[in-house]
């Protein structure tokens, strides 16, 4: 964006704008879309075993601890 007198380029963005919650929202997708991947990954290379290990991965995963 170009604005000021003299004319300047703004280099701090939109912030506050009602497009924050929009990107946000954007941003939320992208992470649920690359999760899911990941645990179809998994599960089509038969990796699951190795999530057993680590409470954090088997939380994240869903599994129940066994």
């Amino acid at each position: 964006m170009i604005n000021g007198d003299p004319l300047r380029l703004h280099l701090n963005g939109m912030k506050g704008t009602p497009r924050d919650e929009e990107n946000l929202d954007v941003l939320e997708a992208f992470v649920e879309s690359v999760s899911n991947a990941l645990k179809f990954m998994l599960v089509y290379m038969k990796l699951l075993d190795r999530l057993s290990h680590d409470p954090a991965l088997t939380d994240w995963f869903g599994l129940r601890a066994a």
